[in-house]
């Protein structure tokens, strides 16, 4: 009885230690979360009341892509360009998927550097013969892919 009453009590113990170490779940992570507006997000940020962000002040994503969102490099980031990130995020690779797949003029399902020259591809034409790994003069739908995969790859290395 008395071995009983002290497994008890350590196993008590024990559960107690892990339950106040655990990690309290998170309210704010709710499904149905708005995200904030360009506005709440300067007023969060703008630690000098200038209206808004600089580089000093950006955090998070907003700091690795202080450059990008920071359209009139003035070193700052108005609510006009956080309104103008937001609207176009993701627009920029869906506009190279688009001008990657007109420039396959002969519907190959492949492009050749010559089409990547006449589509203006200025990018690939550079770094075409690296883009090109089985070195068959095409740039296939699985080099593409797998050029994609590595600079996603990068990118999170990066964060």
């Amino acid at each position: 009885m008395h071995i009983k009453t002290i497994l008890l009590m350590l196993l008590s113990t024990t559960l107690i230690t892990l339950n106040s170490q655990a990690k309290p779940e998170r309210e704010d992570r709710d499904d149905n979360r708005v995200p904030p507006t360009p506005d709440e997000i300067i007023e969060r940020l703008d630690s000098d009341g200038s209206g808004s962000i600089t580089g000093d002040e950006a955090k998070g994503f907003m700091a690795k892509y202080f450059e990008r969102i920071d359209a009139n490099s003035d070193g700052e980031i108005s609510e006009e360009e956080l309104l103008h990130a937001h609207e176009n995020r993701g627009q920029k690779s869906k506009q190279g998927r688009e001008d990657i797949k007109a420039a396959d003029t002969d519907q190959n399902g492949s492009i050749s550097i010559d089409e990547a020259t006449e589509a203006g591809l200025k990018k690939m034409v550079e770094n075409f013969d690296k883009i090109d790994t089985d070195s068959d003069g095409q740039i296939s739908e699985e080099e593409m892919h797998q050029l994609r995969k590595q600079m996603g790859k990068r990118e999170r290395d990066t964060q």
